[in-house]
């Protein structure tokens, strides 16, 4: 859509990286992004600092086909639980696809790409995936 989200706690989040790549993250709470870091660092950022170095500037969220957010509480009380540990990074293995999706199905079958994520998330909210552009302009930074 052309309207801009509010992100709601336990919604996934994406921006781009170098044009090629997706990084992926879970809206925790106002303002606050928690994503898995490439050093393996399980973190809490703002919506700015999730798109400082990166090549997307903007940030998008899983939403449904009538622009409603998909979310889950429990996978964002799960991020929240894991900041400031750490994983053993892999850019293909362990990336933040993953981590995502272990926060919604712990213990599920891995996965390690965008797309996978998507189709999982699809079947995990019974929805086509939608990402529109999130709302950040009424967040404080």
């Amino acid at each position: 859509t052309e309207q801009k989200i509010k992100p709601k706690v336990g919604a996934v989040v994406c921006c781009g990286i170098g044009g090629v790549l997706e990084h992926t993250g879970i809206w925790v709470e106002e303002n606050m992004i928690v994503e898995l870091d490439g050093n393996g660092l399980i973190k809490p950022i703002s919506a700015s600092r999730f798109t400082k170095e990166r090549s997307g500037k903007n940030i998008f969220i899983a939403c449904d086909s009538n622009a409603e957010p998909l979310y889950c509480e429990l996978a964002a009380l799960r991020a929240m639980q894991q900041i400031y540990t750490s994983l053993p990074y892999h850019v293909i293995d362990n990336n933040c696809h993953q981590f995502i999706w272990q926060c919604f199905k712990p213990h599920d079958q891995p996965l390690s790409t965008f797309k996978a994520l998507n189709l999982r998330l699809a079947h995990y909210f019974d929805r086509k995936i939608y990402w529109d552009l999130c709302d950040t302009k009424s967040m404080n930074y």
